[in-house]
């Protein structure tokens, strides 16, 4: 399996070098952790460059960086996309389950122009700003020892504010949500919960019910005894020629599977 995703590394176009640092403390925290990773037009990606920075006890600063290839003939540069985000554990939340987090969003479109060169208009429509406030609660378990259930109530919080674009107000989202399930680990988990968004600069709110739950755990289905293959009535030569043959069909299913995922889509 790892012949196949080294094969499928190989195939990766790499237009510069892979740079990558960290930083550690004596406790062994991470410090810095740099990545600047080359993309060279895969999936239209230029280059990807990410950093996190601890900025306190708890608290971490979050860079994402992302350049695209132009998609017209003659540009220089595509569109860049950036975020930015600070913030972690709520200092003084008792249960540590509450976080909180400030954070910038960047998105600068490709360029207008004619093949050669960039038009200037002395306007920047082509690039958008948003600040962002992102808070959350993951709750605490809580067990009914009658039923044996147990049940988490989180909250999630998202407030957007658009910086100096004209039509666009500040926009709030709230995800308020409990989850349930059995003590069995194999139980199947259900929620049910609201979501809410509005528009800060007319009242405007839409508000929608939300249930669901995963599937029920998976029970192996029986499996016909009739022209099966019975690794345990096999001899060493039987087993080692089985062995070969699937090793053969793994690493090809393997390799194809990296190739599509890897390689720029045409």
């Amino acid at each position: 399996m790892l012949q196949g995703f080294s094969a499928a590394i190989d195939r990766l176009p790499v237009s510069g070098n892979v740079s990558i640092s960290r930083r550690y403390n004596a406790a062994g925290r991470t410090l810095l952790d740099d990545m600047t990773l080359p993309m060279g037009g895969t999936r239209g990606v230029e280059s990807l460059h990410y950093r996190m920075e601890a900025a306190g006890s708890d608290s971490d600063k979050t860079l994402l960086e992302i350049a695209m290839q132009p998609k017209a003939a003659g540009q220089s540069q595509g569109s860049f996309y950036s975020l930015s985000l600070e913030g972690g554990p709520v200092a003084d939340d008792p249960g540590g389950s509450m976080h909180s987090f400030t954070g910038t969003l960047l998105i600068r479109n490709e360029p207008e122009g004619t093949e050669g060169f960039t038009v200037q208009t002395g306007e920047q429509d082509d690039e958008r700003t948003y600040e962002f406030n992102l808070s959350y609660d993951q709750g605490v378990e809580q067990q009914d020892p009658q039923t044996r259930q147990y049940t988490r109530a989180q909250e999630y919080s998202l407030l957007i504010k658009p910086q100096n674009i004209e039509g666009e107000g500040d926009q709030s989202l709230t995800l308020k949500v409990t989850l349930s399930s059995g003590a069995d680990t194999r139980s199947a988990t259900r929620f049910e919960g609201t979501f809410s968004w509005q528009d800060m600069s007319n009242e405007t709110k839409i508000e929608a019910a939300v249930s669901g739950g995963s599937a029920a755990p998976w029970l192996i289905p029986s499996v016909e005894a009739a022209g099966a293959i019975r690794l345990d009535r096999m001899n060493e030569s039987e087993l080692a020629s089985q062995k070969t043959g699937l090793q053969a069909d793994l690493l090809a299913a393997v390799t194809r599977l990296g190739i599509a995922f890897l390689m720029p889509k045409p």
